[in-house]
C-alpha cells in the first residue's frame, strides 16, 4: 500500500476524531479509507449506469 499526504479541514478532522473516540473506528486511516471506498463505489455505480467516455 502506498502512503500519501492530504490536507483536511479542521472541522472534518474533529468529526473523524469523534468517530474514533466513540468507538466506531480505530484510526484516522480507517475512517478515511472507508470514506474513499464508499465514494469510489458510488461513483463507479453511477458511471456504470451512464454513458461515460474516458478522456485522454
Amino acid at each position: 500500500m502506498r502512503s500519501i499526504r492530504i490536507s483536511i479541514p479542521e472541522d472534518m478532522l474533529r468529526d473523524i476524531d469523534l468517530l474514533i473516540k466513540i468507538g466506531h473506528y480505530n484510526s484516522r486511516d480507517e475512517v478515511i479509507a472507508k470514506a474513499l471506498n464508499d465514494l469510489l463505489s458510488r461513483e463507479f455505480v453511477r458511471i456504470s449506469r451512464s454513458r461515460y467516455v474516458v478522456k485522454s
